[in-house]
């Protein structure tokens, strides 16, 4: 299959190497430009992975640089990437451009970039929560390149996980160890069959309540006031379930995540409510149920 005009024109010298030009995150952020494409976060001081020292923590892809990384200053949805801004500071930040394209492609060539760390550095980025999945990935085998970075003092992936609260290194993606976890650029690239709509619909499922499972103090005390007004108004909406039961239940008129909160935020501020105090003395255990789960 021919690659598309803008795919074969960003890479017309041949491969693509990520050789970063470090900026502040947030001015960076701020003066991004409104075309796309990818772009890295690193730590200040950089990390031990299996195979060697990289400062990168994060690759993404974006159409539209400034929109997006606005939304990793403002309202973080990656909260790995929010913690290490919490514990270091100032993260840095540089980015690649690329022609406009469809998003599958982009998101191929983002998963390519992951998936090169992964073979070059032993484990994808620490921030990376997931690897993008696409039907082209093997077109774009080793079509990307990461330039190695200078770092001093390198932390390992135990002490990261030690100075950061609640923090979680991925497992690392390796076909036959972790079935559940291997994205569609993994099984292309070692001559496995792509997993199935039911296989794959599971695996979103299962990231989908990862996702909803993280809500901490620190995570709340961050939200700006319209987050907060936002999460009490969905939180009044639930109805109280009728079924007999020794504890509270309150059901959602839909299953639908309410983008751009997280089902676990809400119910978090419910209980809250019910409690009648933020901080009740007694202990409260909060469920949150998705589908059959």
């Amino acid at each position: 299959m021919q690659l598309p005009q803008p795919v074969a024109e960003a890479f017309r010298f041949g491969r693509l190497t990520l050789q970063p030009s470090w900026q502040p995150f947030e001015d960076a952020a701020l003066q991004a430009p409104t075309t796309g494409g990818l772009y890295a976060l690193r730590l200040p001081q950089g990390i031990a992975y299996d195979h060697g020292v990289s400062c990168i923590a994060y690759i993404g892809s974006a159409a539209n640089f400034r929109r997006r990384l606005m939304q990793h200053v403002r309202n973080p949805h990656n909260w790995q990437i929010a913690e290490l801004r919490r514990v270091f500071g100032e993260l840095q930040l540089s980015w690649w451009p690329l022609p406009p394209m469809e998003k599958i492609w982009r998101s191929t060539i983002e998963g390519e970039a992951i998936c090169r760390f992964e073979r070059q550095f032993g484990s994808i980025p620490v921030c990376n929560l997931s690897v993008p999945e696409s039907p082209h990935a093997r077109q774009l085998r080793d079509m990307v390149a990461i330039a190695v970075c200078e770092a001093d003092n390198p932390l390992t992936l135990d002490q990261l996980v030690g100075m950061l609260k609640a923090f979680r290194i991925r497992p690392r993606f390796k076909p036959g160890l972790i079935r559940h976890s291997i994205t569609a650029n993994e099984w292309f690239y070692n001559e496995v069959a792509r997993p199935t709509p039911e296989q794959i619909a599971e695996i979103q499922q299962t990231r989908e309540i990862e996702r909803l499972s993280w809500v901490s103090d620190e995570a709340v005390a961050a939200w700006p006031h319209s987050k907060m007004l936002a999460l009490i108004a969905l939180a009044q909406t639930l109805a109280p379930d009728q079924r007999t039961s020794t504890v509270a239940r309150f059901q959602a008129s839909c299953r639908d995540v309410p983008r751009p909160h997280t089902w676990g935020e809400v119910a978090l501020v419910k209980v809250r409510l019910v409690a009648g105090t933020w901080y009740p003395q007694c202990r409260v255990w909060l469920k949150v149920l998705c589908g059959k789960l």
